[in-house]
């Protein structure tokens, strides 16, 4: 084999070795929720669900929603004002396929709670279900 098709053979083996290793390292569950919270807590709406939903599905199948859900939280930094910071209260695991996050967006009046439902298919876990409200509901 002469030099050339070696260093070839090698670089297709290093990138085949690196695309491996990045297609299993799929982002945790609280890495993403912590990710867009931290967005939120910014002010950084649409950056934040830019990146949140890219471990959802229901983004695709029903974009008005995601429209109207962008909307309400816009809505409460008019309502709530500035944010204090943000802290995971609630990590509950069903088996080794499902976790429920629950987190409080800390604002001067009043927290809001946010609750993160993630399935996992093989390594990759993906958003199922996102609510908030300012009732404090979903912290049990």
């Amino acid at each position: 084999m002469t030099t050339g098709l070696r260093w070839l053979s090698a670089l297709l083996v290093v990138s085949a070795c690196a695309l491996a290793q990045a297609a299993r390292a799929q982002p945790e569950p609280t890495a993403i929720a912590d990710a867009f919270l931290a967005a939120l807590e910014k002010k950084e709406v649409e950056s934040g669900f830019d990146a949140l939903l890219q471990h959802a599905e229901f983004d695709e199948a029903k974009p008005q929603d995601t429209m109207l859900l962008k909307t309400q939280v816009r809505t409460l930094f008019d309502l709530y004002g500035k944010t204090y910071g943000y802290e995971r209260v609630l990590e509950k695991k069903y088996g080794d396929s499902l976790l429920r996050l629950a987190y409080l967006l800390r604002f001067g009046s009043s927290p809001v709670v946010w609750n993160f439902t993630f399935y996992r298919v093989g390594e990759r876990w993906t958003l199922l279900h996102l609510t908030f409200n300012d009732q404090l509901q979903g912290l049990e």
